[in-house]
């Protein structure tokens, strides 16, 4: 007697039934019968699509790419599940014709507006409440006395070296951190690499204004204009850096700029001192990510 083999399983051409043919055809049937009920159920799963960018050759890296540019080799929701040469996945989203592509210059700024104005009110909210509080008699710290808008021409001396010191060390450490150049790439990728040229300014000043309103306007006041504070309020503020591609090196730095945002309020007892700094530190860091790094490196797409 003859056996056929399906899978892990032995089962003979005769049987009850008595001729060996239409035992075999119910056997085929069966089998085939399995296989598209196992193949819908392939076809219903999503199947994300990774590419590893380490330990290939150029061409190999390349066929990976042009494999997982096609729409068709994607899944459902049309993105490309990338992992990085230190083994950390990130998310880039393809478009219709399989191109990869950064966030819309429209999303772009209107998350940069939303956020920026979710600190403004949180801080000017913080502020004036606590200058009705210290009016009304209670011995609660106002934070609009304590850190006003109060500003002199003289600290513009102090907005130039901030701004040279906290540019040049940012600089210096694109080059020998890897790590924050990593996180720095991507951040500028996924805010910059949409926008016109004009719209550097907005997500520059709009953010840089508002959130040392909320950090150095009205946390750090409400804390204590000392060291500790300070630093309580730097490390917070570089904490909220963290995600979005973003990786703890780039949390350390801008716990390190904040820090320097924090010591500047108190020195200068100006609030305006740390919104220009911050803000002008925002615009050259854009502008020379625009100008002076390759454009192969970045995804920039029309709004």
């Amino acid at each position: 007697n003859k056996a056929s083999h399906i899978g892990l399983y032995v089962k003979r051409k005769t049987s009850s039934i008595g001729h060996p043919k239409v035992s075999e055809a119910l056997i085929v049937a069966s089998y085939r019968h399995k296989s598209v009920k196992r193949m819908r159920r392939e076809k219903q799963k999503p199947k994300p699509s990774y590419l590893r960018t380490s330990n290939v050759t150029v061409s190999e890296k390349e066929n990976q790419t042009d494999y997982l540019q096609n729409p068709a080799n994607l899944d459902h929701d049309h993105k490309l599940h990338m992992v990085d040469e230190d083994g950390v996945s990130y998310t880039k989203v393809i478009s219709e014709d399989g191109s990869l592509q950064t966030p819309r210059r429209d999303a772009v700024l209107k998350a940069c507006v939303v956020t920026s104005g979710i600190f403004a009110v949180f801080g000017l909210t913080i502020r004036q409440v606590s200058h009705i509080t210290s009016e009304g008699g209670l011995t609660f710290p106002d934070c609009t006395k304590t850190m006003p808008y109060d500003f002199e021409w003289s600290q513009a001396e102090m907005i130039v070296a901030l701004v040279v010191l906290i540019s040049a060390c940012r600089q210096m450490l694109l080059i020998f951190w890897p790590e924050f150049a990593k996180s720095s790439e991507v951040a500028n990728r996924q805010v910059l690499g949409s926008l016109d040229i004009w719209d550097y300014a907005v997500v520059s000043f709009l953010p840089g204004i508002c959130e040392e309103l909320l950090f150095r306007g009205a946390l750090l006041p409400l804390i204590g204009l000392d060291w500790k504070a300070v630093m309580i309020v730097g490390i917070t503020f570089g904490a909220l850096h963290l995600g979005g591609g973003r990786k703890s090196a780039f949390a350390l730095w801008a716990s390190f700029v904040g820090i320097i945002y924090g010591f500047s309020a108190v020195f200068s007892s100006s609030l305006i001192v740390p919104m220009a700094a911050h803000s002008l530190n925002n615009l050259i860091g854009g502008l020379l990510w625009r100008y002076f790094d390759p454009k192969e490196n970045r995804n920039v797409v029309d709004s």
